[in-house]
């Protein structure tokens, strides 16, 4: 499912590595195998266990927003640091 900024779930019919490929890639990441953000939900982050990076976002999200190991590197360049 996804989500919007007035905190209203929708089910999408997509799999994860399709909405991936349809999303504008300077708006929305890939963080992990489960989730895409927008940057424009992005509020805080914070350094996580194991060399990972965990997220706030608002609207909040319903589980702990976790930057994989394997893609720190590519969110970073993506915040622009």
């Amino acid at each position: 499912f996804f989500k919007t900024f007035d905190n209203q779930k929708y089910i999408s019919e997509y799999r994860i590595e399709k909405l991936e490929s349809m999303l504008h890639p300077a708006k929305f990441f890939r963080i992990n195998r489960s989730y895409i953000v927008s940057l424009a939900t992005v509020r805080q982050i914070h350094s996580w266990f194991g060399n990972r990076l965990k997220l706030y976002l608002e609207p909040e999200a319903e589980s702990e927003i976790i930057v994989s190991r394997e893609r720190i590197k590519r969110f970073k360049k993506w915040l622009g640091k």
